[in-house]
């Protein structure tokens, strides 16, 4: 079984870099509403990573457990959610597991609480670019490297990854996937492309 988010170990950084400073060129420095919501996305990010890549349960220290945003999900598997949200927080931790015969593969995602609301062009921009800094920070380190997704314009799509499996012996791929036109952003960490994947449902069986 192949997970939707194929992606191949190439490439540099550079052209990320590039484009980050593309954004911020034209869109300006982040005001203070902007600076929270990315305070708070790289947290909630750092959660979804840790978990996913040492498959442990999620750090929900400080959050509450909240009502799943209504999506469709992709055919083939049972997929099954639950949400978290700090208090007054602008952002939720999406946990999923997609179920299909013996494999179960955990995503764990940051998103909007409403699915149908959208980031402001400026929130793109320094999510962006705090995922590009981040992200080079844990290749410098050795343990991580850089994966290069399939392109899909006018879609851009940004990973990276351990450089080992994980515990349930699965690849982990963390990733930004972005429409700046649409204000669309969907970012977090999965276990994809499984050679040996060995780990069991934990969440409850979604309502959506």
């Amino acid at each position: 079984m192949r997970f939707p988010l194929k992606y191949i170990a190439l490439g540099a950084s550079w052209i990320l870099i590039a484009l980050a400073w593309y954004f911020l060129v034209f869109l300006g420095s982040a005001d203070q509403e902007n600076s929270g919501i990315v305070e708070e996305w790289s947290e909630l990010f750092a959660r979804c990573r840790i978990s996913v890549e040492t498959a442990s349960p999620l750090n929900t220290q400080g959050m509450q457990q909240v009502t799943p945003p209504k999506e469709a999900f992709p055919p083939g598997h049972d997929w099954r959610s639950r949400a978290w949200q700090k208090p007054k927080g602008a952002l939720i931790i999406l946990e999923q597991e997609a179920i299909r015969d013996d494999t179960v593969l955990r995503v764990c995602r940051v998103a909007l609480p409403d699915a149908d609301s959208i980031y402001s062009e400026r929130a793109q921009a320094d999510i962006l670019l705090a995922y590009i800094k981040n992200r080079d920070r844990l290749i410098s380190e050795e343990a991580h490297e850089l994966r290069v997704l399939d392109r899909l314009s006018p879609v851009l799509r940004f990973g990276f990854g351990p450089v080992g499996l994980n515990p349930n012996g699965c690849n982990v791929l963390s990733f930004v996937i972005m429409l700046p036109e649409d204000g669309f952003i969907r970012s977090g960490t999965g276990e994809v492309e499984p050679p040996t994947c060995f780990g069991q449902p934990s969440l409850p069986v979604s309502q959506n």
